[in-house]
């Protein structure tokens, strides 16, 4: 897990280094598993929930590298429902710590295993206004304003 991934939802949706999940199976025989993510926040608790498809694994031991794409259907994704409409209205997710917490289970739903990691996200500070500066009165009839940029994330 990226310790201060970004917080656009797009890009958790489409960008397989955000989260990575590696399952090592050290038993002999053919297993199938799915993966429970369970993320949360200390201030608000969970605040969502997905249980992804089913994996096979066949005869082992064998290791498995998930990505986030992978293993989250968005569309099945259960959300905190507060939380849901901020993320939803903005794109993004509120600034923050989080925690999300990986359980591989069998296909009656028993935990096998867990693992879990903590991240923060940050939001880029807005851009502010240089020129005109505040309090000047703008006479032209087609002004020019300049701004302070915005950094761009780091996959740009």
């Amino acid at each position: 897990m990226q310790p201060f991934p970004s917080p656009f939802l797009s890009d958790w949706e489409r960008n397989p280094q955000i989260a990575q999940l590696t399952v090592f199976y050290t038993g002999q025989i053919e297993a199938d598993f799915r993966v429970e993510l369970r993320f949360t926040n200390a201030r608000r608790g969970l605040l969502g929930r997905v249980v992804s498809g089913t994996f096979p694994v066949p005869f082992g031991p064998h290791t498995e590298l998930l990505t986030n794409p992978e293993v989250v259907d968005w569309g099945r994704l259960d959300y905190e429902a507060e939380f849901a409409e901020r993320a939803q209205r903005t794109g993004v997710l509120p600034e923050g710590e989080y925690e999300v917490c990986a359980r591989i289970l069998d296909l009656q739903g028993r935990q096998r295993t867990e693992t879990c990691a903590r991240f923060t996200v940050l939001l880029p500070d807005p851009p502010e206004l240089i020129v005109p500066s505040d309090g000047e009165v703008v006479t032209s009839p087609l002004p020019v304003f300049q701004w302070t940029p915005v950094p761009a994330p780091p996959e740009l």
